[in-house]
């Protein structure tokens, strides 16, 4: 029951066309400790007493939809500046997740440790992840989760779809957690720096790196790049190099089939 109280409070929030007030998530948050502590004293001091499981379950669902208008708060608080959108930004960040590489460009996840425009330091409104895209002439660079870097990048806050039905790539990059996306300029400003790598093997990162590594090792044993897509997809979760006509074949493995949505 408290699970199902759970996601009655998710699908409150969800369904709502605008954030509640800040004031009245923390509330709710607040209500909901004391409920779970007055159930627990009723628990103790009358243990047959029935009423206080309600109370759990009210509490519950309070926490569920306080917490999630909380967090949602908090996502769209980090909203890149427009003056600072579409110009070159000096970026500091550590790789999160798996880098994927697609048509020639590379595309990564950051967690932003600073942003500077000219020397200015960004702080109301910046984005604590983002998504990059990486295109290299020569060389593909060695990037790997957990690295941190230094780039001149151009960001832009993401945009909601205008087609019903169709794909929305603002609310799948909320999801993740990412409020801007945007492209390294290696030909611009300072040349992309590495400044630390990660210097053991349980640093941040090591999962996603260890998949990196397998992905890696079945791209050289498996020419085929169709049969290797679809080998690293149902082996490490990743969807980057499967095409359409392979993405059901995939999803028939069970635990492997939130990850393989198609996304673009």
């Amino acid at each position: 029951m408290a699970m199902a109280a759970w996601v009655v409070g998710l699908a409150l929030q969800l369904q709502q066309s605008r954030l509640t007030a800040l004031a009245w998530a923390q509330s709710a948050c607040a209500l909901a400790v004391l409920m779970v502590l007055m159930s627990v004293w009723l628990m103790r001091s009358k243990p047959k007493l029935r009423a206080a499981w309600p109370l759990v379950w009210l509490a519950c669902a309070c926490l569920a939809w306080g917490s999630t208008t909380w967090r949602a708060h908090a996502l769209t608080q980090q909203t890149l500046p427009p003056s600072w959108q579409d110009q070159d930004l000096l970026l500091q960040g550590q790789v999160v997740g798996l880098p994927t590489l697609r048509a020639g460009s590379l595309g990564f996840d950051v967690a932003v440790q600073s942003l500077t425009l000219q020397g200015k330091a960004l702080e109301q409104g910046m984005p604590e992840r983002v998504m990059l895209y990486w295109r290299f002439d020569a060389a593909m660079p060695q990037v790997q989760a957990g690295q941190v870097w230094r780039w001149t990048v151009r960001l832009q806050s993401p945009v909601a779809t205008g087609n019903p039905g169709g794909f929305d790539v603002a609310l799948w990059l909320l999801d993740k957690g990412v409020r801007a996306s945007g492209s390294v300029r290696h030909k611009k400003g300072p040349p992309p720096q590495l400044l630390q790598s990660p210097g053991h093997w349980w640093s941040a990162g090591a999962v996603d790196r260890l998949r990196q590594a397998i992905r890696q090792s079945i791209q050289r044993q498996v020419p085929d790049a169709r049969l290797s897509g679809v080998l690293a997809g149902l082996t490490i979760g990743d969807q980057s190099a499967i095409v359409v006509a392979d993405n059901k074949v995939v999803s028939r493995h069970p635990w492997e089939r939130p990850l393989f949505r198609k996304v673009a």
